[in-house]
């Protein structure tokens, strides 16, 4: 799995994926996660409609039984026709991938619609 994605749990937590990737933050520290939603240019308001969320917490990596939760949890949102051969991509490749668990402090959001 190259660059990264999200995924939300119950836990009010985020898991990112990285793989191949150079992290730049340390594990435990403050972070931020931004996700922009629908965008749309207005070219005669000379600004864009938007949507978007950031999300601050601690980065936490993740490993065994958590870790392959995540992974699993990942396959099955992305490639859920493919669950067999994701677990098999999970075993050969799993140990290349990070698995990052952002615990939430707090979200922002905004939005011009």
């Amino acid at each position: 799995m190259s660059g990264n994605s999200i995924l939300p749990n119950e836990e009010k937590s985020l898991w990112t994926f990285f793989s191949g990737v150079q992290l730049h933050f340390t594990i435990g520290h403050n972070v931020s996660f931004c996700v922009v939603g629908d965008t749309m240019v207005l070219p005669d308001k000379f600004s864009t409609k938007y949507e978007s969320v950031i999300a601050f917490g601690k980065a936490v990596e993740v490993s065994g039984g958590e870790k392959n939760e995540a992974l699993l949890a990942f396959i099955d949102k992305y490639s859920s026709q493919y669950i067999e051969k994701g677990k098999e991509y999970i075993k050969n490749a799993g140990e290349k991938t990070k698995v990052i668990k952002i615990c939430i402090e707090h979200i922002t959001g905004k939005a011009r619609r």
